[in-house]
This record gives C-alpha cells, sequence and structure tokens, in this order.
C-alpha cells in the first residue's frame, strides 16, 4: 500500500499530520478526504482549523477518542485562480508531495463539509459493514 501520509500547514509553519483517504476534482472544486488522530483532531477542533468555526457547525458530535475522517472542498477563489493559471494540482501523488509552502497544504484554504468517527457496533451486525455519525457543517452542499 503507497504511503498517504501528508500534512498540512499553518501561516506559522506548524505541520499537522493526516492520511489522505481520497483526493479528486468535483463539481469545479477539489474535494479531499483525511484521517486524523484524536490528537491532531483535538487541535482541528479547538483552533478552528480548516475554517471549522462554531458558527458554521450543523449539530452533532464526535468522541475524539477514535481516528476521525474529515470530508472538506478546496477554496473556490484559489481553485478557480490555480485552475486558470494551469497551476492546479489535481493529482493525489503531486498533492502528497507538495511544500508547505503550496496553497493547496495550508489550513486556511480549505473547508471541512463533514466530520465522522466509526460507531462500535454489535458482533452480529460487523460483518454487515460499517457505521459512522458525527456532524456537517454549513458548507455542505
Amino acid at each position: 500500500m503507497p504511503n498517504t501520509t501528508t500534512e498540512f500547514y499553518l501561516p506559522s509553519g506548524i505541520s499537522y499530520a493526516v492520511q489522505l483517504i481520497s483526493f479528486e476534482e468535483k463539481n469545479e472544486t477539489l474535494v479531499a478526504t483525511i484521517e486524523v488522530s484524536p490528537e491532531v483532531w483535538d487541535t482541528i477542533d479547538m483552533v478552528m482549523l480548516f475554517n471549522l468555526t462554531w458558527e458554521n457547525r450543523n449539530p452533532g458530535s464526535v468522541s475524539g477518542t477514535k481516528p476521525l475522517q474529515i470530508e472538506m472542498f478546496y477554496s473556490a477563489d484559489l481553485y478557480a485562480e490555480f485552475k486558470k493559471s494551469n497551476l492546479l494540482i489535481m493529482d493525489s501523488k503531486v498533492f502528497l508531495e507538495a511544500s508547505k509552502e503550496d496553497p493547496i497544504k495550508s489550513t486556511k484554504n480549505w473547508f471541512i463539509t463533514q466530520v465522522t468517527e466509526e460507531v462500535e457496533l454489535p458482533e452480529g451486525l460487523k460483518e454487515m459493514g460499517s457505521l459512522r455519525e458525527g456532524f456537517t457543517t454549513t458548507w455542505k452542499k
């Protein structure tokens, strides 16, 4: 399995390690799903990284005790600007290797749409699949 670990950065250069689950161009934007540890989630939640402000959260919650999956989209303005100038990163391998100076790796240029964690299912239901719970944001369309 290829290494899907990458980092997002604050303007100060502080980094946050994530696992990239998916990365694609969809509906005139870039959409990514990442997985973060409970420790990274604590920072995202409290510092409101990825534009996850309190007023943009819909009802729901996560325990923050298990790995969390975060779905998000890239800034519409930057998407349009970089697409027009042919500088938009659209390949997941290139995204994983992008430098910390690239705007695509900045926490301020992404908008969280959904945060979920896996629910522990009873033994009789585990073979049927998995279930996730959490919350969406006002950014989810």
